[in-house]
């Protein structure tokens, strides 16, 4: 007999395999780029000058007075042997070719030492038209000294920037630590006349600036930002009134600008971006590292056919600007074209995997993402680690674009195709074979390092979240999702079509729910003791105020499970959210949470004063 469970499955199987088929033949669609000329691209570009212009006067006065002022330098992660400063030059400035002068003291002193500058290796990432640089000097020009200040000045740059320098603990180290996570920022809304930044984002970005200056032996260790760090296209596949777009229309083929102009618009599109006063500040006091997502570039690129050689040279330049941007400051600096962006690097007892999901580098398979070098240089990264520390506590982190957990599923698959978020929506997804494939290596590591966790961390979809792993019926790890920073549509069926359970790679999988208010997460890593595998914690820094709803439960804490708060409403018209959690299940000592709604709440600095530490001078933070 067929039960009524049995008839909704197949009616979802076939609706599934109705819209997968429907988005396939979309995606299929060959569209070149249409350019709509240089003084389309100018009043374009005027829009985020105007807004700009307005954040500085109402909410920002110590925005720099135009992008063509601002200067940026920003730490990167260390890997111990040396230290690295990304840094980026004033438009003027870009041809200038000399070595910054690099001067160190150790935290306290009050004399500075000049770097020799033949032991400085200078890079120019940026080339003819992006003026990013970085400079590198190897840990040893810093004494003994483990932290300490650094200083930059000259070599294009107009004034003198300090920056604070923490160098990794020992590989054997038990050394807690946080770190930062965010994803997908799209700050610029539109009423269809000008552009603006709405009250919530700038709320989780003066947090973000807050957490970013705490003082220095409470600070994050470094900011991992997920992918979609801007867009082009003002958040994929809109039509209308979509001014904050670069790329328009149906297809994302209309290009507001000319072919020439196209690398001057990534530049201008990043420094609106990394400029915005909270945002620079935080990559100014904290390392980061940054992965490759879509929006980069072009919605869905590199997802599925889409008459690549066709828009080969606009590719080519948002290539080129993302790794001028981006991936020139991540561990081991940026790679050419056909190697990825995926990197790798440790801290204290964890070990991270970053993956690249969009440049299908030396990919053969259609619908395949992480393959080739990729793939092979992830299992050589589990080997190592397994052979180096199997019985020590150890947390592998693997993070990519787009969600582990949540990758296959049919009525996500229906959600996105039906709910209208994008027509490439469900093929960003991993296939189910490669994510069978990966979570089966991960646990084929797990079940081999019993003193081992794992945490995946994704973004991409819009909504943050967290789901549970089990292997053999005990929680070994967590995927968290932490999408976006700030971002202006949510795809209520793509959430609500996520399976609550699910089996995968030998793993059980229990989602813990979602939300989409603009947040980002802050991961506390713990080592209690020789023998104890890690402790995770996460707290969720949102934009808005939310209301309790426990959906984590109890259970096995080697991994601690997260308080969920979430709040079911809508923002907009017709736009369903579901509002997030700011503090941990069982995270001591207690955090006071102040109310979130004002955006100088400063809600690190008062969990700070909670902790009981001082906040740092000129944190912006009102009393």
């Amino acid at each position: 007999m067929t039960t009524k469970r049995h008839v909704g499955s197949t009616c979802s199987l076939r609706l599934g395999i109705v819209a997968l088929g429907l988005s396939v033949l979309a995606g299929c669609a060959h569209h070149p780029p249409r350019y709509s000329g240089p003084e389309i691209q100018a009043q374009f570009l005027e829009r985020y000058a105007g807004a700009w212009e307005e954040l500085r006067r109402e909410h920002w006065p110590e925005q720099a007075g135009s992008i063509a002022q601002l200067e940026m330098v920003h730490p990167t992660i260390s890997d111990g042997r040396s230290v690295r400063i990304w840094y980026l030059l004033k438009p003027d400035r870009v041809k200038e070719a000399a070595k910054p002068q690099v001067q160190w003291r150790s935290r306290g002193s009050s004399d500075w030492l000049t770097v020799p500058p033949e032991t400085v290796v200078l890079s120019d990432v940026g080339g003819a038209t992006h003026g990013a640089r970085v400079v590198e000097v190897p840990a040893s020009a810093f004494g003994a000294a483990t932290v300490f200040e650094l200083r930059l000045s000259g070599g294009g740059l107009t004034r003198t920037h300090p920056v604070d320098v923490t160098l990794p603990p020992a590989p054997d180290s038990k050394q807690s630590f946080s770190f930062l996570v965010s994803s997908c920022f799209l700050p610029w809304k539109t009423d269809g006349q000008r552009l603006f930044v709405d009250e919530s984002t700038r709320s989780v970005l003066e947090s973000l600036g807050s957490r970013s200056r705490a003082p220095l032996s409470q600070r994050p260790a470094f900011h991992l930002q997920l992918g979609d760090q801007i867009y082009t296209d003002g958040g994929g596949g809109k039509t209308g009134k979509e001014t904050a777009a670069y790329l328009r229309g149906k297809h994302n083929d209309s290009v507001q600008g000319d072919e020439g102009g196209v690398a001057s618009a990534f530049d201008a599109l990043y420094r609106y971006n990394f400029g915005l006063h909270q945002l620079q500040s935080a990559l100014a006091h904290v390392p980061s590292a940054m992965m490759i997502d879509d929006h980069e570039i072009r919605d869905g690129w590199g997802a599925r056919s889409d008459g690549e050689d066709r828009w080969n040279g606009f590719y080519a330049k948002g290539r080129h600007a993302f790794r001028a941007f981006q991936a020139s400051r991540n561990p081991g600096g940026a790679r050419q074209d056909g190697e990825g962006f995926h990197y790798q690097f440790g801290w204290s007892g964890a070990r991270f995997f970053a993956m690249d999901t969009r440049t299908r580098a030396d990919c053969t398979a259609m619908r395949e993402k992480v393959c080739g070098r990729q793939e092979a240089d992830l299992k050589r990264w589990l080997r190592g680690i397994r052979e180096e520390r199997q019985d020590r506590p150890t947390l592998l982190v693997v993070s990519l674009g787009v969600p582990l957990t949540l990758a296959a599923g049919v009525g996500t698959t229906v959600g996105t195709v039906v709910g209208g978020s994008g027509r490439d929506d469900a093929v960003d997804r991993l296939s189910r074979g490669e994510r069978e494939r990966i979570l089966a290596l991960l646990a084929g590591h797990l079940k081999d390092a019993p003193q081992h966790r794992l945490l995946v961390l994704s973004g991409d979809v819009h909504y943050s979240g967290m789901v549970l792993m089990r292997l053999a019926g005990e929680i070994r790890g967590y995927e968290v999702i932490s999408s976006g920073l700030a971002q202006q549509s949510y795809n209520l069926l793509s959430g609500w079509g996520v399976a609550k359970v699910m089996d995968g790679g030998g793993f059980r999988m229990e989602t813990r729910g979602v939300n989409a208010v603009p947040s980002f997460a802050e991961i506390f890593v713990d080592f209690p003791s020789e023998r104890s595998p890690p402790t995770v914690k996460v707290l969720f820094f949102p934009g808005a105020s939310v209301t309790n709803w426990d959906l984590a439960g109890k259970g096995d804490l080697q991994l601690s499970p997260v308080r969920l708060e979430l709040e079911e409403g809508r923002l907009g018209r017709g736009t369903a959210v579901s509002r997030l959690a700011k503090a941990p299940e069982d995270f001591l000592p207690p955090v006071k949470v102040p109310p979130i709604g004002n955006p100088r709440s400063c809600l690190a600095r008062d969990i700070a004063l909670t902790w009981g530490f001082k906040p740092g001078e000129n944190d912006g933070c009102e009393p």
